[in-house]
């Protein structure tokens, strides 16, 4: 098999793997990579020149996919464009046009244009507090160490995920806030749990 990549096969992942490994010496641009997930970064000191350079390097990526037998899911592209104010700007790729939006979800994370992090405290804090809820409601049948090992893996993951790369001192009083009285909900729940067994 010389193009292709075979879905749901065991080999296919290591295949695309392969594929994919040469795509970084096809673009000229600065790319991050992870699975089937390419975010390619343009820079520029106007938008013209964002422009003409997403057109050329969008050619060659998409040239580069078509000699493996693969295409771009035109559906799935996104575009960021970093600036204090949002403004929106289409771009064409391949002869679709393709909006600007203020956030991008890329791996795991929530970018804003103004590269400040309130969508993604938001979003995780919001996917949290059900989990805690849930937590509170089991947590009579639990050891404090139980309590606290399920906390990890369902609260904390998520609240600090990826954490090194925002979690930082540019965030803004109310979303320490925000972090703060979810982490504190849980080491309170736990002290409880403490208390009761004693």
């Amino acid at each position: 098999m010389n193009i292709g990549c075979v879905q749901g096969s065991i080999l296919g992942p290591r295949l695309f793997t392969l594929y994919m490994g040469k795509l970084m010496e096809a673009i000229k641009g600065e790319m991050v990579s992870y699975a089937d997930d390419t975010y390619v970064v343009v820079n520029g000191d106007t938008i013209e020149q964002v422009r003409s350079k997403i057109k050329e390097i969008s050619k060659e990526h998409i040239a580069f996919l078509k000699s493996l037998g693969m295409v771009v899911n035109k559906s799935k592209t996104e575009l960021l464009v970093f600036g204090s104010k949002f403004e929106k700007y289409q771009f064409n790729i391949d002869g679709e046009n393709v909006e600007s939006s203020p956030t991008i979800k890329a791996l795991g994370l929530t970018f804003q244009h103004d590269m400040k992090w309130d969508k993604h405290v938001t979003i995780v804090t919001s996917r949290v507090s059900p989990k805690l809820t849930l937590l509170k409601k089991i947590r009579k049948n639990m050891t404090k160490e139980q309590f606290l090992k399920v906390a990890t893996a369902q609260i904390f993951s998520i609240l600090y995920y990826a954490a090194p790369v925002w979690l930082n001192k540019t965030l803004t009083a109310r979303l320490w806030t925000k972090l703060r009285s979810v982490h504190y909900r849980v080491l309170r729940a736990a002290k409880r749990l403490q208390e009761k067994k004693a």
